[in-house]
């Protein structure tokens, strides 16, 4: 057998029946093993300049693409290293040589379970590799024919700031405070709510999911998540408004973290942001099916209108009014 980087050499002699004889020989070098030809390369990054823009790619995956020089034979060898985003260990795929025809078309055998893979008329093989924002994935190829080995390298990473920042409307003078007197109930929104507009860049489209969470108004250890998939008049506008759930009955911090999912699973970074709530007079009218709270603030109302209320023959007066420092009598 011929050995790459070697010369074998064949010798021919010919003898005829009346003891002539004639003597021929040749000899050829089978070259060594190059890299030329050989390239692996991340699909999504597609000018490879190392850097996956928004307009390159909507997913969270990728296809890994691997080229094989024209001189690779049978018996050859190829091990593919995938790194993928988040993770420091690779994942190894290792396949030999099968057959190669004077057409150039290859056959690759899986060394992990001996399936067979056909690249024809110079057919790069892909494999799935996992791409993020911020987070680099990473490729090599190795080929080896037992005697050289070359080797090519790619790597790549998602750059998207699809969130430009957020602002609290009601904070006025932009103080990071919510006081009694920012908290109106205009547009739909009540004593209990605050409204945050979402600023958004071009790296956001349409159909895109912002989802927001902040700090549980009743709970401020736990936190409450709502969703807002963009529209083409959020993108013209370059904003949405959403409302949140806040409890001005005790102060506390809101803290707001806005993420932007694609359709396609890649997540961006999170924008954060927070704004303290101040506590605020609470003026609340009886109503025997709820429970009825003020605050902290030492100046909460409790309105019985028109009603005739015996407070001694309440059921749980404790759990169902509580905190009020005012009765106010109508009707």
């Amino acid at each position: 057998p011929m050995k790459p980087g070697e010369k074998t050499k064949v010798d021919a002699t010919i003898t005829t029946q009346d003891d002539q004889t004639a003597h021929a020989s040749a000899e050829a070098k089978l070259a060594q093993l190059s890299s030329k030809g050989l390239s692996v390369s991340i699909a999504a990054d597609a000018n490879d300049n190392g850097t996956i823009t928004r307009d390159e790619t909507s997913s969270d995956t990728s296809k890994v693409s691997v080229s094989l020089p024209g001189s690779v034979i049978a018996g050859d060898s190829i091990k593919v290293e995938i790194t993928n985003a988040g993770s420091t260990t690779p994942v190894t795929k290792e396949f030999k040589v099968f057959s190669k025809d004077p057409l150039g078309n290859i056959v690759l055998e899986n060394q992990a379970d001996h399936s067979k893979i056909t690249l024809e008329n110079g057919k790069p093989l892909e494999l799935d590799a996992a791409i993020a924002v911020g987070q680099e994935t990473k490729a090599k190829v190795t080929l080896s024919d037992g005697t050289t080995t070359v080797s090519a390298e790619d790597h790549a990473k998602v750059e998207m700031d699809a969130i430009r920042g957020m602002q609290f409307v009601e904070d006025g003078n932009r103080d990071g405070h919510l006081y009694g007197y920012e908290n109106f109930g205009d547009n739909n929104k009540t004593q209990d709510t605050t409204p945050v507009k979402i600023y958004v860049s071009d790296d956001a489209r349409a159909g895109d999911t912002v989802e927001i969470k902040y700090t549980d108004p009743d709970n401020h250890a736990q936190t409450k998540t709502v969703n807002h998939v963009l529209t083409a008049d959020d993108m013209s506008k370059g904003v949405f408004e959403q409302l949140l759930d806040i409890n001005a009955r005790s102060a506390y911090d809101l803290k707001v973290d806005a993420t932007l999912k694609t359709p396609g699973g890649l997540v961006n970074k999170t924008h954060s942001d927070t704004l303290r709530i101040e506590t605020e007079d609470y003026t609340v009218k009886y109503d025997e099916h709820t429970t009825m709270k003020g605050g902290d603030n030492h100046n909460d109302t409790l309105i019985v209108d028109g009603q005739t209320v015996d407070f001694s023959h309440v059921a749980g007066l404790d759990a169902k009014v509580e905190s009020f420092e005012n009765i106010q009598l109508k009707g």
